[in-house]
């Protein structure tokens, strides 16, 4: 009796991109690809110490920056080498993460990323989007209640970072 797996495990990708690495979502991605021994790339702002404890491993480069800062070029240089981008960026819980800028870090970051894989000479390169809650996908017609739509409609009006996520 010969049994093949429903899944394609993640180590067949040479390396994989990681934006918002040092979240809380994003840590936590890191650190599953690493201990599934698949390479990792991360961008980590200067003085961001999240990932420290990792700073010898092998299977993880970090790139010093600031994602909504880089330009079409630097964005190629990222994915040059990489097959899967996973994005888990989000707005940090403080008035400044709430209320300044970069007010669309998400979605500017993804359009970014996305025209840089579409210059690059690589044939695939997944994109994974770690979405958010309170998010009506409507190419999918979900259907909310009336009052959900009021809650959805206040969070975009009051939390601007919500705006960003749902773009």
């Amino acid at each position: 009796f010969f049994c093949v797996p429903f899944y394609t495990p993640l180590k067949i990708f040479m390396k994989v991109l990681v934006l918002g690495a040092s979240g809380a979502t994003g840590n936590l991605v890191v650190r599953q690809l690493i201990n599934n021994n698949v390479n990792v790339k991360v961008v980590v702002r200067s003085g961001n110490n999240k990932l420290n404890d990792l700073r010898h491993n092998e299977h993880l480069e970090v790139v010093i920056g600031n994602i909504s800062e880089f330009d079409l070029i630097k964005n190629a240089e990222l994915i040059n080498d990489c097959d899967a981008v996973v994005c888990c960026l989000g707005h940090n819980i403080s008035f400044k993460g709430l209320f300044g800028k970069p007010r669309m870090l998400v979605s500017d970051s993804i359009k970014n990323i996305c025209n840089a894989i579409g210059r690059s000479k690589k044939d695939k390169v997944k994109l994974i989007l770690m979405n958010t809650t309170a998010n009506m996908n409507r190419k999918l017609q979900e259907n909310y209640s009336s009052k959900d739509r009021f809650v959805f409609s206040l969070f975009t009006l009051l939390l601007p970072p919500h705006k960003d996520n749902v773009e």
